[in-house]
């Protein structure tokens, strides 16, 4: 049934991936895209109802939907599945492509049957990226904000420049 739902979502980004490819001929990555989408489509639909990684996904999903996870499953995905083939060339493997949200789910999995609270952000909502960013921007220097010539000067204004370590 997971398993489904996500085949439907990898056809859907394909069909528009497509339709990005028409708007923007010049960007390759999104013929590239939906070329991998279709191809993936394709293969997942032929796995075999034995197949491991699928009977993984399924069994990991499962479980996080019965812990309220939904959210963060759905965000996941939809990010996972819009960035297929388009940052990088894919083959449309369904077990490579089954093994990344499953680990991902697994490590979920683990934290909220451990009991561990999920981290929120400042707004109280859950992050969906299990981990943050290892790269923290590091204050270096102050500076003052200056207007636009004709603008009013705000005093809310960015105080401080930023570098990645």
């Amino acid at each position: 049934m997971h398993l489904e739902n996500l085949i439907a979502s990898v056809e859907s980004s394909s069909e528009w991936r497509a339709g990005k490819a028409a708007q923007f001929p010049d960007d390759k990555r999104n013929q590239q895209s939906s070329d991998a989408l279709a191809e993936l489509t394709r293969r997942l639909r032929k796995l075999p109802a034995d197949n491991e990684a699928a009977r993984a996904y399924e069994a990991v999903v499962e479980r996080l939907v019965e812990l309220d996870e939904t959210e963060r499953l759905v965000g996941y995905e939809s990010r996972y599945v819009g960035r297929y083939g388009f940052d990088c060339p894919a083959d449309g493997d369904p077990d490579d492509f089954l093994s990344s949200p499953t680990r991902q789910y697994l490590e979920w999995l683990s934290e909220a049957e451990q009991g561990k609270p999920r981290p929120r952000n400042a707004s109280g909502h859950t992050p969906l990226l299990a981990k943050p960013p290892t790269r923290k921007p590091k204050m270096t220097e102050a500076r003052s904000y200056q207007p636009p010539t004709g603008a009013t000067a705000r005093p809310e204004a960015v105080k401080a420049r930023f570098e990645v370590e």
